[in-house]
């Protein structure tokens, strides 16, 4: 899940408060090698200290970008899973390209030791030692953004095993449908759930061979939050799939909702011939695409 406009103005100024204190530190940098120049380098040779100082200054701005989003993303509460992953390095890595872009295009202004005056072979020396610095710190970058996903998936692997342990639940879902409605639609649903940092009980996944269906399916039931039951005309059809939706059913007599029902190519009068108390609950539908979908059941179940 992206960023809101909020989120992202709030990445935005940390990162200035960061890039004031690294520019702040790199005009010292370059005080430091004009005052103690190298006294064997001409007028429009570049120091290669300052070289470094310009890399360096690339490296911790794609660092403060990096660790704005990452801040940005916790503090909006949304997981770190791998839309979010993509979009954090997307960004990241073209900060860094803007950056190499600019600081080789201003390095004749920058450098206290050309003055305007690069020659182009030292010119072409020092754009190919950026660019090659740049690709390293992209690298160390890219891999420091995967051990913080691992982290964060650690972590919270972590929470909901104490979560199960403390409440002798297991799962945060149970995916209740006919299997005819798996290709299409179930599949992809509970992939797009355990994306979005769920712990989905799905047949598919959670089953091994050997296990005893009934049982297994019960256990599940017993052991899951919540219930998703893809409606449809194949699910009122099948005996199993009903017998699940009474074993959810069971579970809210105490009034706390469980079940969470998506229509799927099934109209509110069909949904309503086979369960009227079903057809007066607000449910979401497949045809609304699957993100809007997993938002809809994410904020029924507390999570955004």
């Amino acid at each position: 899940m992206p960023l809101d406009e909020r989120a992202k103005e709030y990445a935005d100024r940390l990162l200035a408060r960061s890039r004031k204190q690294i520019d702040a530190s790199f005009e010292k940098k370059k005080e430091q090698v004009k005052d103690g120049r190298l006294p064997d380098f001409g007028p429009d040779d570049t120091d290669p200290r300052f070289i470094e100082a310009m890399i360096d200054r690339i490296r911790q701005l794609g660092t403060a970008r990096m660790e704005s989003l990452l801040t940005a993303y916790r503090d909006a509460g949304i997981p770190l899973d791998e839309s979010a992953l993509v979009q954090i390095r997307s960004e990241v890595m073209a900060f860094c390209h803007s950056q190499q872009h600019n600081t080789i295009g201003s390095i004749g202004k920058m450098s206290p030791a050309a003055h305007g005056r690069l020659t182009a072979p030292i010119a072409e020396s020092v754009t190919r030692q950026i660019v090659q610095g740049v690709d390293s710190i992209m690298a160390d970058l890219g891999l420091e953004i995967d051990l913080r996903r691992d982290k964060y998936a650690l972590a919270e692997a972590s929470q909901k095993r104490a979560y199960g342990a403390a409440t002798g639940k297991r799962w945060d879902v149970f995916i209740s449908h006919a299997s005819e409605d798996k290709d299409e639609f179930v599949r992809p649903l509970a992939k797009a759930l355990e994306q979005s940092g769920l712990e989905v009980w799905f047949d598919e996944t959670t089953l091994k061979v050997g296990d005893g269906l009934r049982a297994a399916i019960d256990n599940g039931l017993s052991k899951s939050r919540f219930g998703i039951v893809v409606l449809s005309k194949h699910f009122f059809a099948k005996p199993w799939p009903k017998e699940e939706l009474e074993g959810l059913t069971s579970m809210e007599i105490s009034g706390v909702k469980v079940i969470l029902p998506i229509w799927h190519n099934i109209t509110r009068g069909e949904v309503a011939e086979r369960s009227p108390t079903l057809a007066g609950r607000l449910a979401a539908q497949s045809k609304d695409g699957l993100e809007k979908v997993v938002r809809q059941l994410r904020e029924a179940m507390g999570k955004e």
